[in-house]
Formats: C-alpha cells, structure tokens, sequence
C-alpha cells in the first residue's frame, strides 16, 4: 500500500504543563527527523508558551514549531500547537497547580471535539494531576472513563500493549467482588472476542493465537476464578478460536510464553504479574472499542527537575500512526467481502 494513501492527524493531549510532560514530546519531536519524513501531523493540544519554556530549560535548538488556530494549518513539517483557552497563565515548573491543570482539561476537551468531527483520528493523553483535575470535573477518574462517559461504547475495553504484549481483561476486581465471583462465562467469552477481533482490524494480525492466564486475586488462589476461565476457553474452542490454556501468570511470564502467542487474555483488569516484565518506556494502554485511536502512557505524573530520558511520547506516536494505518487497510479490504454461497449437490 502507497504510504500517501492514508495520512493521520494525531493529537497530544498534554496533560499539566507544569510537569515534565512536555519534555517528554519535546524529546520525541526534536530531531529534524522526525518531520523530514513525516506525512502524518502531530497536534499538541496545550499551552504554547509553556512548551517554549520547557524547550528553554532543556537547552534545545531551535526545530519547527507553530502555533496554530485550526486543524487546516497544521503540517507534518511542523510540531503544531493548539491552544484551548487564549489567555495569560502562570507558568510553575515542577508544581501542580489549579491553573495549569485546568488547561489540560480543557485541552481534553477540545481535542475531544476535534475527534469527534474525524478532525483527527487518534488522541494520546499525558497524565494529569487527579486531585487539581477533580476540582474541574468533580466525576473525573480517568481518561478512559471521560470518552467512555461521551460516547458509551458498548464493548469498550483496556489493552496493556508492549513490543511483546498484547494483554486484554475482562472485568474489574470491584465487579468481580460485587458479584461475588458469579459472572456468566459468557459474557467473559464476548470480551474475548472483541479483543480478538482488535488484534484482527487493529494490528494486521491474520489469525490471533491468544493465551487465557489466570492469576491469583489479592495473592490467593480463587478456584472459581480458574473455572470460569475454563469455562470459557471450552465455550471459544467450540467457536473454533485458536485459543490455548489456562495459564497460571506466574509460570506464564517467568517462562516467557507470551512470545508463543500474539496476545494474552485474563479475568482481571487489576492484574499485576505482567508489570514486571515490561519496559516502562515501551508499554501503554490502548482503549479499544471507540471509533478513535485512544493511547495513554503507563507510567506516572512526573514533577522532578531532572526527568531521565524516555521516549514513551514515541513509541505512542509509532502505535497510533500503526494502529490508525490498520485500522484504514481492514476498513478497506473488508468493504466488500465475497458472498458464501452454498453449492447444492443432486
């Protein structure tokens, strides 16, 4: 496939511009590189003049930056920058304030309704500070819940994505504790399959081999928990899915299996074993399930004078521009799928 024939726009919701967010996309975007070969814009929904004193205290040369007032006049050629409110803000590196974590909000916003009229195709969010956040928006408890809220997806779900992990759960430890263990199979096998059909549309992944890992709840081992795995893993068999185990976490991570399978699937969005097998740098969180890319990094919000280098901002960058070019090549192979017709015999 030409790579003119699909461009995408991705913007970065960059969080609290006090914090060392902005290093991060500054430490991605900085090199005459990254634009040179570029035909996919970056949008950085933030504070301008914040990023120029970031920029400043990082000693950085100058490299193509532009303020702008419309998606229109954003290039590929350049780091774009729109801003959500156009007023004076005190700029306080290192500390969360109310001010400044106001403007991520809006910034939330604003990107949010760009997404929404297709303005741009994916949206990567930098942390913010909860508490400041809350006094904005006093329901707000992340961003996967703040697009859940808009949009409601029926089938909405949090993938943990690495170069060597593509894990998806299916319900809370609170929901599972609330039923008191006793949820439908089925619905355990439905959120499979969404995950299945993700890494089909999603990442070019022909005929996914997913693993089932069951792993002990608050470090005790919970029998019915295995067995509704079980349960499902014959429900998705009968369905003819290349599905294999149950798994126990720990042997499957300290063996290294997950590079046997193109994806990982467990009871418990809670669950802790494969965090220790993952490069902070490398490893985020992909909503699936919206009709927009949604990536958020794993790690936490940094506030320290002398961040260590990370280029999570371009390892986000590389999975939205790959998942959105996916996501356009299913589309169109799958337009127009043959009719099965069933040749009948004298």
């Amino acid at each position: 496939m030409d790579k003119d024939q699909h461009k995408f726009k991705v913007g970065i919701v960059a969080g609290d511009y006090n914090s060392n967010n902005y290093k991060l996309i500054l430490q991605a975007c900085k090199e005459p590189s990254f634009y040179e070969n570029s035909i996919n814009s970056v949008l950085v929904y933030g504070n301008y003049k914040a990023m120029q004193a970031h920029k400043k205290a990082m000693n950085l040369p100058e490299f193509p930056m532009q303020n702008i007032q419309s998606i229109e006049s954003s290039s590929p050629k350049r780091l774009n920058f729109i801003e959500a409110i156009n007023e004076e803000q005190e700029i306080q590196i290192g500390t969360a304030t109310d001010v400044s974590n106001r403007n991520a909000y809006l910034s939330l916003q604003k990107a949010y309704a760009d997404v929404q009229q297709n303005l741009i195709q994916a949206v990567i969010t930098l942390p913010v500070s909860e508490p400041h956040t809350r006094k904005i928006d006093p329901g707000f408890k992340s961003f996967q819940r703040f697009f859940n809220q808009k949009i409601n997806p029926h089938d909405s779900m949090t993938l943990l994505v690495s170069e060597d992990l593509r894990l998806g759960s299916a319900i809370s430890k609170e929901h599972w504790i609330e039923k008191c263990g006793q949820i439908d199979p089925e619905i355990i096998a439905q959120r499979f399959i969404v995950f299945w059909e993700t890494l089909v549309s999603d990442f070019g992944i022909t005929r996914p081999k997913i693993a089932i890992v069951n792993e002990p709840i608050d470090g005790k081992e919970d029998p019915h928990a295995k067995k509704v795995l079980q349960a499902v893993v014959d429900k998705l068999f009968a369905l003819h899915y290349p599905v294999f185990g149950v798994f126990e976490a720990a042997e499957y991570f300290s063996s290294q299996q997950q590079y046997n399978f193109n994806g990982c699937f467990m009871l418990l969005k809670d669950s802790v074993a494969p965090f220790e097998y993952l490069s902070p740098e490398k490893a985020f969180h992909y909503t699936i399930g919206l009709p927009f890319v949604h990536l958020e990094p794993i790690n936490v919000l940094d506030y320290s004078e002398n961040p260590e280098e990370n280029m999570i901002v371009s390892s986000l960058l590389f999975a939205a521009n790959y998942i959105c070019a996916k996501r356009a090549e299913y589309a169109e192979i799958s337009a127009n799928p043959l009719v099965f017709h069933k040749l009948e015999t004298e």
